[in-house]
């Protein structure tokens, strides 16, 4: 087949084309959209020349006649014929076998030697909005674990799991008994990573033998409490589940040996040592770093993925394999963003879609009175309808900042800084201040302020107290906002999905609700009133009005999700928990 021929097979393959089982082929270009005949497979492929042939994933494209044949077997008349779209198998076109050309009786399949190496055209117009890059935020974008660094992620995870450092020593009373055990306890943890981390056994037993005075030992605990913490600011929500028992062990270990920890590697850092800051100012960048949002085009959708990946690859290809790891830390940290601070802002959209703070009816009063229906304070409409913008907006703006808040709150845990250790009302705790947290918190309070105009409820941030021990436990409740929030976005979009696939389901919907929007409009008028009503703590320190007690009462709110009369709307629209979003 000559360049001329293969060509014109290019061009006779633009259009859609459907398969002897119904499947459905589009081919768009060098771009071949898959969807199966029952629409519930989708993928997206791509036609690349090898010599004189088109080949789709590594195997041969012919025309035939009117259809095309795609054989996936060296054996004439075996493969899958295309037909045109405008017809089937059978009727118009009925099923042709291949027969071989004079000059191809010993036909054979090109396989395609790197499937990985399909590029596309990066040119085109991206149509969802680019986040704009934040020099100041690399800062504090931990650098994404190399395949070295999760060797020893699973040594210190693994130790973590089967520890019981956290059980035993802070158990017991502060005094002369726990800090013995603490000492004995963290020398056995230390012995233990130097030898399941290091390479050579013989070596680690030999310095074992001198182990208080040997700088390996030192060095892999340091090293590995350094990679745990960057997982862990890299994914707040996800990452190691032991991390409160691992902040605790590194808190004492620093203590105990007089030494500042070792600083999170950060996007900054990396790009400086490599002298590549100036590769940010590439207007790639934002393509390479954005995550793509839902698009429901299945087309749409595959092209953003397959623009977004190919953008990559030219960058890496440009600047080298090193940047890699930075743009994936990058790529890492605005996907955070997207999945847990986005949600937030859907969630204030409908709350000014559903209600206005001027225009009331008994269906969308966000009234509340203390001592009714379990709410711990009194606001009127307008009232409640900024405190619960405002609330949303606090989160929001906690949750674009939270590398930078674990950060800081890991500097103030690790400052070696004592902390007092006593009963709480909760149990023992390492009661600590954390005052450049506790800024930084403010700080971002007054943006929120700034940015809704009005401030309705108190300001109080509790940190250091009886209610919030520790920066840690400030900001542990934070990465679980996300939880509460998506699932209630998908029952609010999953009822209409529910209604149009499942005509028995919706009847009982209208029947008790009237309306897809009744129904929405109620679940989220609840949510609103009962999700922000102070309730939840056992007293008005523990709830009320400020910044800790808005977030406790929005998981109130969850625990009492049962006894609410739109339940069954959340099971249906396929809702597990809380905890499984």
């Amino acid at each position: 087949m000559g360049a001329d021929s293969s060509d014109k097979l290019l061009e006779k393959l633009q259009g859609e084309w459907r398969d002897v089982k119904g499947n459905t082929w589009g081919v768009e270009d060098t771009d071949v959209h898959f969807s199966n005949s029952s629409g519930s497979k989708n993928q997206l492929y791509a036609i690349r020349k090898v010599g004189t042939s088109w080949m789709l994933n590594g195997v041969k494209l012919k025309s035939v006649g009117g259809t095309i044949l795609w054989s996936s077997s060296p054996t004439p008349g075996g493969g899958t014929t295309w037909y045109p779209e405008k017809g089937t198998a059978t009727d118009e076109h009925p099923p042709k076998r291949w027969q071989p050309e004079e000059d191809e009786t010993n036909y054979q399949l090109e396989k395609l030697t790197d499937v990985e190496s399909i590029m596309v055209d990066t040119s085109p117009t991206v149509d969802y909005p680019l986040l704009k890059l934040s020099y100041d935020s690399l800062s504090h974008t931990p650098l994404r674990l190399t395949e070295q660094d999760r060797r020893g992620l699973r040594v210190i995870k693994a130790a973590m799991l089967q520890s019981d450092y956290t059980d035993v020593v802070d158990s017991q009373p502060d005094g002369p008994a726990r800090q013995k055990q603490k000492v004995k306890a963290l020398k056995h943890i230390m012995s233990g990573l130097h030898v399941a981390h290091c390479k050579k056994l013989e070596r680690a037993l030999v310095s074992l033998q001198n182990r208080e005075e040997s700088d390996d030992l030192l060095h892999t605990t340091t090293r590995l409490l350094e990679i745990a913490r960057r997982y862990k600011i890299a994914s707040p929500n996800t990452g190691m589940e032991d991390y409160g028992k691992l902040l605790y062990v590194a808190q004492d270990f620093y203590e105990m040996h007089d030494d500042p920890p070792e600083r999170i590697k950060t996007v900054k850092d990396a790009l400086e040592e490599l002298g590549m800051t100036k590769m940010l100012e590439d207007k790639r960048i934002p393509v390479a770093t954005t995550p793509v949002p839902r698009i429901r085009d299945i087309r749409q959708l595959n092209r953003a993925l397959k623009n977004k990946s190919a953008t990559q690859k030219e960058l890496f290809r440009q600047y080298g394999s090193k940047v890699e790891q930075i743009i994936y830390s990058i790529d890492d940290r605005n996907v955070f963003i997207e999945q847990n601070a986005i949600p937030i802002n859907e969630m204030i959209e409908l709350c000014k879609k559903y209600f206005d703070p001027r225009r009331v009816t008994e269906d969308t009063s966000l009234a509340i009175t203390e001592g009714v229906e379990g709410s711990r304070i009194s606001h009127e409409h307008e009232s409640q309808y900024y405190y619960v913008l405002q609330s949303l907006a606090f989160w929001k703006n906690i949750l674009q900042e939270m590398s930078w808040l674990w950060v800081v709150m890991e500097t103030d845990m690790l400052s070696g800084s004592p902390y007092e250790f006593r009963e709480t009302g909760q149990g023992l705790n390492r009661v600590h201040n954390c005052p450049d947290l506790f800024n930084a918190v403010s700080s971002i309070l007054d943006k929120t302020k700034a940015e809704v105009g009005t401030w309705v409820g108190s300001s109080r941030i509790h940190m250091g107290d009886n209610q919030v021990p520790n920066g840690l436990h400030f900001i542990d409740k934070y990465t679980q906002v996300s939880k509460i929030i998506r699932p209630i976005l998908s029952t609010i979009h999953g009822i209409s999905r529910v209604c149009d696939s499942d005509p028995v389901q919706r009847d009982v919907m209208l029947e008790q609700w009237g309306s897809v929007s009744n129904l929405q409009l109620a679940i989220l008028r609840d949510f609103f009133r009962h999700g922000f009503d102070g309730s939840g703590g056992n007293n008005n320190d523990d709830a009320g009005s400020c910044i800790d007690g808005r977030l406790t009462s929005a998981w109130n709110w969850c625990s009492q999700l049962r006894n609410k009369p739109f339940y069954s709307a959340f099971l249906l629209s396929g809702f597990t928990s809380f905890d499984r979003t």
